[in-house]
Protein backbone atom coordinates (compact mmCIF):
# COMPACT_ATOMS: atom_id res chain seq x y z
CA UNK A 1 0.00 0.00 0.00
CA UNK A 2 2.90 2.38 1.10
CA UNK A 3 4.75 1.99 -2.51
CA UNK A 4 1.49 2.57 -4.33
CA UNK A 5 1.04 5.62 -2.59
CA UNK A 6 4.29 6.58 -3.60
CA UNK A 7 3.99 5.70 -7.20
CA UNK A 8 0.59 7.71 -7.21
CA UNK A 9 2.68 11.15 -5.62
CA UNK A 10 5.33 10.14 -8.30
CA UNK A 11 2.53 10.18 -11.08
CA UNK A 12 1.17 13.63 -10.25
CA UNK A 13 4.28 15.19 -9.70
CA UNK A 14 5.38 13.96 -13.62
CA UNK A 15 1.91 14.99 -14.54
CA UNK A 16 1.65 18.71 -12.68
CA UNK A 17 5.43 19.36 -13.79
CA UNK A 18 5.46 17.77 -16.94
CA UNK A 19 8.20 15.58 -16.59
CA UNK A 20 7.70 12.64 -18.80
CA UNK A 21 7.29 12.75 -22.61
CA UNK A 22 3.87 11.52 -23.96
CA UNK A 23 6.62 9.31 -26.04
CA UNK A 24 10.11 8.59 -26.43
CA UNK A 25 12.94 7.67 -23.98
CA UNK A 26 13.87 8.71 -20.36
CA UNK A 27 17.37 7.91 -18.80
CA UNK A 28 17.04 7.73 -15.13
CA UNK A 29 20.25 8.31 -13.00
CA UNK A 30 20.21 5.74 -10.28
CA UNK A 31 22.86 5.02 -7.77
CA UNK A 32 22.24 2.14 -6.68
CA UNK A 33 20.71 3.45 -2.83
CA UNK A 34 16.93 3.10 -1.57
CA UNK A 35 15.67 6.65 -2.83
CA UNK A 36 16.88 6.10 -6.48
CA UNK A 37 15.90 2.92 -6.58
CA UNK A 38 12.41 3.47 -5.19
CA UNK A 39 11.93 6.15 -7.70
CA UNK A 40 13.34 3.75 -10.53
CA UNK A 41 10.51 1.26 -9.43
CA UNK A 42 7.71 3.97 -9.39
CA UNK A 43 8.60 4.81 -12.84
CA UNK A 44 9.32 1.50 -14.18
CA UNK A 45 5.07 1.24 -12.84
CA UNK A 46 4.19 3.86 -14.67
CA UNK A 47 6.03 3.85 -18.25
CA UNK A 48 6.11 1.32 -21.12
CA UNK A 49 3.27 -0.87 -21.12
CA UNK A 50 -0.90 -1.15 -21.95
CA UNK A 51 -2.48 0.19 -19.29
CA UNK A 52 0.10 2.53 -17.58
CA UNK A 53 -0.01 6.63 -17.09
CA UNK A 54 2.79 6.53 -19.63
CA UNK A 55 2.28 3.74 -21.76
CA UNK A 56 4.22 5.22 -25.02
CA UNK A 57 7.14 5.72 -22.77
CA UNK A 58 10.86 3.69 -22.81
CA UNK A 59 12.62 4.32 -19.47
CA UNK A 60 16.21 3.71 -19.27
CA UNK A 61 18.46 3.42 -16.31
CA UNK A 62 21.53 4.76 -15.82
CA UNK A 63 24.63 3.99 -13.29
CA UNK A 64 28.06 4.38 -13.02
CA UNK A 65 30.33 2.30 -10.65
CA UNK A 66 33.12 4.61 -9.73
CA UNK A 67 34.49 1.99 -7.38
CA UNK A 68 35.05 4.77 -4.42
CA UNK A 69 33.21 2.77 -1.90
CA UNK A 70 35.12 0.22 0.08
Amino acid sequence: MLLRSFERKVRQACVAEGLLPSTGGVVVACSGGADSLALLLALHALCGRAGAAFPAVRLHAAHLDHGLRG
